[in-house]
């Protein structure tokens, strides 16, 4: 059975707006404050949803580095939550500080307990995190350096959350002229890591650039990234589900073949289920990108195609295609 598989993936920015004040000891006094826009999500993002609104929440650590040596801790994990009055507040209030420069990094969201006591300015530690727990969300991180030495700039300062995790989506179909009844019982992934350590200690300028700042461990291979969808299958295909995956290069000619990972989908077919199991080909997920699996079902079999495009692109063309098998 031939088989084709489709892999589209987009790119998304969420804008996180941190603004400041001055230090209580110069004649600029003011505390440091924190405002967040998404304006840049704009209904583009499945995996985050608006981020102003109540009860809304990200943590930020901050180091200030002394000219004259030495760091002060500012904030190490300091909840900033987006209250009724539509501010981002936090306690206790912090100030600025001119004689150096300062490390920003912050976490979204504030919910997420995976990350290391010992996380400061300089890195953010995440802990065991695991795609298949219960609880798996959207991590996304940021980073901002600011030297007050050079300028004494009390502008705010925009922090752009990036992604921190990839996501996958499997849609399956099947052509118009397949006579052939399917019911879609479920989607696996096989043979991929699904949790691992994480150190962020870069500055991803670029979305591409985040996956150049993290120190990673992975481990955990034994269990399935599965899907429920219990779904007749049509010519338009079912509903998209993104589920979240640890970033990590997908079967390197290092890899033996039983290890390899697998894309693999159970079909209920007069009422007997049928497991397609499909090689996944050679790709590394990347932080911040999605990646949709498309299954084109049809009397002779079914395709494989790889296909890419931007995050907030609509139409895929024949440019996007970069690959088949």
């Amino acid at each position: 059975m031939k088989t084709r598989i489709h892999i589209s993936f987009w790119i998304t920015a969420v804008v996180m707006l941190l603004s400041a004040c001055h230090n209580p000891n110069t004649s600029d006094e003011g505390s440091i404050s924190f405002s967040a826009i998404n304006d840049n999500l704009s209904n583009k993002s499945i995996l985050v949803e608006n981020l102003l609104h109540p009860g809304s929440t990200f943590r930020v650590y901050a180091d200030f580095n002394r000219s004259e040596g030495g760091i002060h801790p500012v904030f190490r994990g300091t909840e900033v939550g987006f209250t009724a009055e539509g501010i981002w507040e936090y306690n206790p209030i912090e100030y600025w500080m001119s004689n150096g420069s300062y490390d920003f990094r912050a976490v979204w969201p504030a919910s997420a307990d995976i990350v290391h006591t010992n996380s400061d300015g300089k890195s953010i530690n995440v802990q065991n995190y695991s795609v298949v727990s219960d609880n798996a969300y959207d991590l996304m991180v940021a980073y901002v350096y600011r030297d007050m030495t050079i300028k004494n700039d009390m502008s705010t300062v925009n922090m752009v959350f990036r992604h921190a995790l990839a996501a996958v989506n499997v849609i399956v179909r099947k052509e118009a002229d397949d006579p052939q009844q399917y019911t879609l019982k479920n989607t696996y992934f096989k043979n991929m890591y699904v949790a691992g350590n994480f150190i962020f200690s870069g500055n991803p300028a670029t979305p591409e650039a985040l996956s150049d700042c993290w120190n990673k461990t992975y481990f955990q291979t034994s269990a399935c990234l599965t899907q429920e969808h219990n779904s007749l299958v049509n010519t338009s295909g079912n509903a998209p589900v993104y589920q979240f995956v640890i970033p990590q290069e997908i079967n390197a000619a290092s890899i033996a073949d039983d290890l390899k990972a697998k894309l693999c989908y159970t079909l209920v077919i007069n009422n007997n289920e049928v497991i397609t199991e499909a090689e996944i080909p050679y790709i590394e997920w990347l932080p911040g990108k999605i990646y949709t699996y498309r299954v084109n079902l049809k009397a002779s079999g079914a395709d494989i195609e790889i296909v890419t495009s931007e995050w907030d692109k609509v139409d895929v063309t024949a440019d996007d295609i970069i690959g088949s098998l």
